[in-house]
């Protein structure tokens, strides 16, 4: 997914978990901003600086849907109810305008949300 011309992906993620983006970026194309994140604040500092923030993470995607960024949210099949029911079948939020969601078919199984999240990123700088 990562591996898209013209664009270049920040990651935001902080924390032990950070451990996992170096299995996720495959082609070593992710920049750290970890180093600059000491609160919430540094965070929405470095979002309104990005074209479009990708996130499984909600509090991150309550800030920027509530910065007014275009964030593409990843839902496993157990997401709560803030972000609708897969029976619903809404790609886009109640709370946000600039919000769209990508759902999982399958638990565990990311493939197509993140298929769906790579062809939206292509539509948009095309």
């Amino acid at each position: 997914m990562l591996n898209i011309s013209s664009t270049q992906f920040y990651s935001l993620q902080t924390g032990q978990i950070l451990d996992e983006l170096a299995n996720f970026d495959e082609f070593g194309s992710i920049f750290d901003l970890e180093p600059q994140i000491n609160s919430f604040y540094d965070t929405a500092r470095l979002i309104s600086g990005l074209d479009l923030i990708i996130t499984v993470e909600t509090a991150l995607a309550h800030l920027a849907g509530a910065m007014g960024k275009p964030v593409l949210i990843l839902l496993a099949t157990c997401a709560d109810w803030r972000w609708q029911s897969k029976a619903e079948n809404i790609d886009n939020n109640l709370w946000y305008q600039s919000a769209r969601l990508f759902r999982q078919l399958s638990p565990g199984e990311w493939s197509d949300p993140l298929h769906d999240v790579e062809t939206h990123i292509r539509d948009l700088i095309l």
